[in-house]
């Protein structure tokens, strides 16, 4: 069976040694093709080619971000049989997705598990989220959150690195310059009629964790799971110590966050801005948007697994 390794030479951890081994790994399973990314949305052209030339399996080495873009040409023509099966390989700075999955983060110590995994067939599907026509596998968000990525990948392209630390100032940059002049323009429209109003940001989840400040997990929807549907959560104060509670108890106890304004299991849902809003899908900011059409889709990517 073939292998095409997708690789983001500007991940944090791709050193040329690192990936050497890797590539050296991942050969062992079969024939196996190396492709480069040389610009934003290569990675969904190498995926669509993959899908259209039989391959069998695409392991990404890279952050979230390359990971998504991956997913999203495997599933150009939609979920089906012939889709290959992604093996996620960490090479960023939070790698949500691998976490999710139990990979060791260890890109090295990674690819010895994922192949091992290969050879006894570990495999499951997931549920992916569908935001308008782009797939997310664990997050997505209107609203502050945006802002703050923005913020960084600013930074990043500047030359700067992903750390806590910079998340952090960021996000307090953000709520320092927005919290004065913000609305809360955003509104959660559910089924059945149902509307949660006044929300500054809305948050989707897939998977249980959403972060970006390395491995510390930040979980909004403790019921999220990659065999539910869509949860989301909306932030309705900007209230220094209201803020602070919510994302304490979002690091540390998610199960006591309340529940007026969030809601899980969802089939779909739609969000809308009184104002073009920034949004992101999984960390990566696709830009301003009144109005999303968010959808679960149920078993719609295979993946690679440990044990």
């Amino acid at each position: 069976m073939s292998t095409l390794l997708i690789v983001n030479p500007a991940a944090t951890t791709a050193h040329s040694w690192v990936r050497d081994a890797i590539v050296d790994s991942l050969a062992t399973i079969g024939p196996l093709e190396v492709r480069t990314t040389e610009y934003r949305g290569h990675a969904t052209e190498l995926g669509a080619e993959a899908r259209l030339r039989g391959i069998d399996r695409v392991a990404t080495f890279g952050g979230d971000g390359t990971i998504n873009e991956v997913v999203n040409g495997l599933l150009r023509g939609g979920p089906g049989p012939d889709a290959p099966t992604l093996l996620a390989i960490p090479g960023g700075h939070t790698n949500v997705l691998t976490r999710l999955l139990g990979i060791p983060q260890d890109p090295l110590e990674a690819v010895g598990a994922v192949v091992e995994g290969v050879r006894a067939a570990r495999t499951r599907t997931i549920n992916l989220g569908l935001a308008d026509d782009r797939y997310f596998l664990f997050s997505a968000g209107l609203g502050l959150d945006a802002e703050v990525l923005r913020r960084v990948e600013h930074q990043r392209a500047q030359g700067a690195k992903a750390s806590i630390p910079r998340y952090v100032a960021s996000a307090l940059l953000t709520h320092a310059v927005n919290a004065p002049l913000a609305r809360p323009r955003i509104t959660i429209d559910l089924p059945g009629g149902t509307a949660i109003g006044g929300v500054y940001t809305a948050i989707v989840q897939n998977g249980a964790v959403w972060t970006y400040a390395g491995s510390l997990p930040v979980t909004f929807a403790p019921d999220a799971d990659f065999d539910n549907g869509l949860s989301v959560f909306g932030i309705r104060s900007l209230d220094p110590l209201r803020l602070g509670n919510h994302l304490a108890r979002a690091a540390l106890w998610p199960d006591l966050l309340g529940a007026d304004s969030a809601a899980n299991d969802l089939d779909g849902f739609r969000l809308t801005a009184a104002e073009p809003t920034l949004f992101h899908v999984d960390g990566d900011v696709i830009g301003n948007r009144s109005e999303v059409s968010l959808r679960s889709v149920p078993g719609a990517l295979r993946v690679g697994l440990i044990d």
